[in-house]
């Protein structure tokens, strides 16, 4: 049974809810109303719901437990801070049960169709300190704005999750994946369609999380940005602790700061990454202690300062680079600094920004090796005959004439691969 929050807040306040004029606080209206959604579920049921109709509703930290807290529409249903707070208070926070006090750790409540504003009561830009939704486990929340938070949304420990068409708006953090206690982790969620504009520190700020996807989600920053785009940190929960078969597809960063760091992800998937406009002086993508390939890797970006496309940490001892050869680029336009060959692996890609794959910048490397570079010049075709004939190379009447004529052969198919020439 679907409850809604008007049933639980005075009559006289309804009109000015719905033009937005109310400056009430309604925290104890939105707790009367979750526990009463909370307590109508059946014994089998998993989740209550509690509807919130189009308005500007002021409210501080509503403690959701279990509940599914559904707007009416994105833009119409507007939850924005009542007044100053920590990082660590949510506006809705699963990890408190209906009582809005007591704390859990299986609260699954989660948010859809809705705005939630961290500006202070009296401003539109001004952060009120407070963060967004903080659940646990289970979070299928879709189509929801998070503007001027802490932590736009904080999913703790997600399990067979879909997080969809959320956009963070000048939050500190936009999204954020933990666990706790140490040791634990996230499994099999997919973020898709997810936006993390402006975001101070981190857009995705991502740790002990496995077997899951983030499809089509985005960064962006302005130029200059001092945060990270997409900050995979695997560790978080302890020195051996990491991501593991993390996969993005089609994700991107625009704009400042660094767009991909990885750090202890192992059996990494990055397909179709793209980079927009970035600090020229700022890596795009870094590994630290960790492993996977990359494909199709895309930027348009000219580098300086020592920028590259993409490094490896190799001066911080607890993020050392893992076996040889173990990062690998197929396709795209990869490059790095010199001396750091060895920690990858190259398939169908080159090396450099040059148009053609004849400059001399450019190599093919397997297993960290290069095995085909630039086109060797000096080379002449010999005149006469050539043969591609058998022979025996222990006949004493093998001839000067018929060796080169092999040798003839070989420079000329040589040649027509473009790998010596004149």
């Amino acid at each position: 049974m679907t409850i809604s929050v008007l049933d639980y807040i005075p009559a006289a306040m309804h009109q000015g809810i719905k033009d937005g004029v109310n400056t009430d606080d309604l925290t104890s209206y939105f707790q009367l109303a979750a526990q009463a959604a909370f307590g109508e579920l059946a014994p089998e049921m998993e989740m209550g719901t509690l509807f919130v109709p189009n308005g500007l509703y002021h409210v501080t930290s509503i403690g959701i437990g279990r509940i599914k807290v559904v707007g009416e529409s994105t833009s119409g249903t507007v939850l924005k801070a009542y007044s100053s707070g920590a990082g660590g208070e949510y506006m809705l926070n699963a990890k408190i049960d209906v009582d809005g006090f007591t704390t859990n750790t299986s609260g699954a409540g989660w948010c859809e169709s809705m705005t939630l504003d961290g500006a202070v009561l009296g401003s539109d830009s001004e952060g009120s300190g407070r963060s967004g939704l903080q659940s646990f486990a289970y979070n299928n929340s879709s189509s929801v704005v998070l503007k001027y938070l802490y932590c736009g949304m904080n999913i703790e420990m997600p399990m067979w999750s879909r997080i969809e068409n959320i956009y963070a708006f000048r939050c500190e953090i936009g999204f954020l994946v933990a666990a706790s206690p140490d040791g634990q982790s996230g499994t099999s969620t997919t973020f898709t369609n997810c936006w993390a504009n402006e975001s101070a520190s981190y857009g995705f700020q991502v740790g002990a999380l496995a077997y899951s996807s983030f499809i089509n989600c985005v960064s962006q920053a302005p130029s200059g940005h001092g945060g990270i785009g997409f900050y995979l940190l695997g560790d978080w929960n302890g020195p051996t602790a990491a991501n593991v078969a993390l996969q993005l597809i089609g994700c991107g960063h625009e704009g400042g700061g660094l767009p991909f760091y990885f750090q202890r992800c192992l059996e990494l998937t990055v397909i179709a990454p793209r980079i927009i406009n970035p600090d020229a002086d700022k890596n795009l993508l870094t590994f630290a202690g960790s492993r996977g390939t990359v494909i199709d890797f895309s930027s348009v970006a000219a580098m300086t300062n020592g920028a590259h496309y993409v490094d490896v940490v190799t001066n911080d001892p607890g993020h050392q680079p893992l076996e040889p050869g173990s990062i690998v680029f197929v396709n795209g336009n990869p490059d790095w600094p010199s001396g750091k060959e060895t920690h990858f692996t190259r398939i169908g890609a080159r090396v450099g920004s040059g148009a053609s794959p004849t400059t001399s910048s450019h190599e093919y490397h397997v297993d960290g090796k290069p095995v085909v570079g630039a086109r060797r010049t000096g080379w002449a075709l010999p005149a006469g005959p050539s043969s591609k004939a058998a022979f025996d190379s222990a006949s004493s009447s093998l001839t000067v004439q018929q060796l080169a004529e092999r040798l003839k052969a070989l420079i000329e198919d040589l040649t027509a691969h473009g790998l010596i020439g004149a």
